[in-house]
């Protein structure tokens, strides 16, 4: 555990700036949109700007949610929904819209986009302590149609983390 620490104290405290979600080759189903719900997080500073494929699936017909304090909800998005948003005091994002129970995706094809300070090839991550990812992502692996992607800056994916037996692993990983 303190290893895990230290190691985020020193990756929070490099500077690194946002990147912006563009098209990737390597991921067709964010080209035709063929999945039902996109889980996704709001970046905050040194995440990787998920915004615009947000708003791309929404115009896609796909719903898209964002975490509420309560891991297992999420809230549902519409389209101008960055507009309507609001700021909270802890860094957080709130919006006002339509929850989603994660623990009822058992029907449907969803995608979840994971942030993380850093990130293994293999889908092991380094989130911001907490465990609130790892939460999520425990429920979700009920459910195999759910994929999960963690998306990090191309520098930011390493050749080994600290695991505790709690850290939950993604299917896929992203470098941006």
């Amino acid at each position: 555990m303190q290893e895990k620490d230290a190691l985020r104290k020193i990756l929070k405290s490099e500077k690194i700036t946002g990147r912006i979600w563009k098209e990737k080759p390597d991921t067709p189903f964010f080209q035709d949109m063929s999945f039902d719900v996109l889980l996704s997080f709001i970046p905050l500073e040194g995440e990787v700007d998920v915004r615009p494929l947000m708003n791309k699936a929404l115009k896609a017909g796909v719903r898209v949610a964002v975490p509420t304090s309560d891991y297992r909800f999420f809230t549902f998005l519409e389209e101008g929904w960055e507009e309507r948003l609001k700021c909270l005091e802890n860094g957080t994002m709130g919006y006002d819209g339509k929850t989603l129970d994660i623990r009822t995706l058992s029907d449907k094809n969803a995608v979840i986009l994971v942030p993380a300070l850093a990130c293994t090839a293999s889908g092991l991550r380094l989130g911001r302590g907490g465990g609130f990812y790892d939460r999520i992502l425990s429920v979700l692996s009920g459910f195999p149609q759910v994929h999960s992607i963690c998306v990090v800056p191309h520098e930011r994916i390493v050749e080994s983390l600290p695991v505790e037996k709690h850290d939950m692993r993604v299917s896929q990983v992203l470098g941006f």
